[in-house]
């Protein structure tokens, strides 16, 4: 259903290095870097947006929810440990949800804007 997803950062270098190493482990990687955005995918694709926001403006933050699918278990618990080297905000460790759905494994993160993150797997 989704082209593209797109956030905006208050910080667009320091945004850049986390969702850099964050997506990394889910297998994107930076496609482009201009002065105003970066943009992230898998094999050069550009699925993933990250635009600097102009001083004085809101940056959506602590409603933006956006989850990335992982391939296994070992890219949620290496998104949840890039998040933690890079002092994201820890809101669920990596872990099976049985309240979510009994095959559930994930680990949500928050950057520094408040944006909510998210890496799942199902087994």
């Amino acid at each position: 259903m989704f082209d593209h997803v797109s956030l905006g950062t208050s910080d667009l270098d320091r945004g850049t290095e986390l969702f850099g190493a964050l997506l990394a482990c889910v297998g994107a990687a930076v496609t482009k870097r201009y002065d105003d955005y970066t943009s992230f995918g898998p094999d050069g694709t550009e699925s993933f947006y990250l635009y600097q926001q102009p001083d004085g403006m809101t940056v959506a933050g602590g409603g933006t929810h956006v989850a990335f699918a992982a391939a296994s278990k070992e890219q949620v618990d290496a998104l949840c440990d890039a998040a933690r080297a890079h002092r994201a905000e820890i809101r669920r460790p990596a872990g099976r949800r049985p309240d979510i759905n009994e095959r559930y494994y994930g680990t949500v993160v928050a950057d520094f804007d408040g944006n909510v993150i998210e890496a799942v797997t199902y087994f």
